[in-house]
């Protein structure tokens, strides 16, 4: 099966005592259906999440008059900008975005952009006077398909094999369970973030992707 393709979930076998973990990603071994085969796989490595589709992310940061740059000083600009790419290429938003401004702050403006999707996802934007963030709120998704989409992400904005290999073995370490924010990476000016949230005793996610402008 390439990366990327669309598979049919047959039969899932996963109970708490047969969960595994596989290069950091927790999962279940399931029973699917890819064309006209059908096989087993670790759900650890598969995503009801979007695919990314690197070539018309790509296109779109035109259209909008963003360049990834191979030769940026710091890495999260290239991530940031394929992460907001992916979001709108993927979800649309259903209202009208909620903004808030406080323009007190001694550096400068702040500003949160809040904005509801059709899939019940949240995207927010975050601004300050050193830099800017996006995050994607995501309830019922399973952590191991945020920690796919961090590294799909990654891999298409273009950044050296190093620093492939710096989230690869970070996102090891991230368990979920945490009550707080999860740091990833910080390189450079770049910042990554898996931040767990609870609906009663049910934990879901949201991811941060954040750069610095100095």
């Amino acid at each position: 099966m390439p990366l990327g393709a669309e598979v049919e979930i047959v039969e899932v076998f996963g109970q708490e005592e047969n969960q595994e973990t596989i290069e950091g990603f927790d999962g279940h071994w399931v029973k699917v259906k890819y064309k006209d085969m059908v096989g087993f796989a670790f759900d650890g490595f598969l995503s009801a999440l979007p695919f990314p589709k690197m070539e018309q992310l790509k296109d779109s940061l035109h259209t909008f008059e963003e360049v990834i740059n191979p030769d940026a000083p710091y890495y999260g600009q290239n991530i940031e900008r394929i992460f907001e790419a992916y979001i709108h290429l993927e979800f649309l938003p259903v209202c009208e975005p909620v903004e808030y401004f406080n323009g007190n702050y001694g550096g400068g403006t702040d500003y949160v952009t809040l904005n509801r999707l059709n899939n019940g996802f949240t995207h927010g934007q975050h601004g300050y006077y050193e830099g800017w963030g996006t995050e994607l709120i995501m309830p019922g998704t399973r952590l191991s398909e945020l920690k796919n989409l961090v590294l799909l992400l990654s891999q298409g904005s273009g950044v050296d094999r190093s620093t492939i290999s710096d989230i690869q073995t970070e996102l090891k370490r991230v368990t979920g369970r945490e009550s707080q924010i999860t740091e990833i990476l910080r390189l450079d000016m770049l910042f990554i973030y898996i931040k767990i949230h609870y609906s009663g005793d049910n934990p879901y996610w949201s991811l941060i992707i954040s750069c610095a402008s100095a």
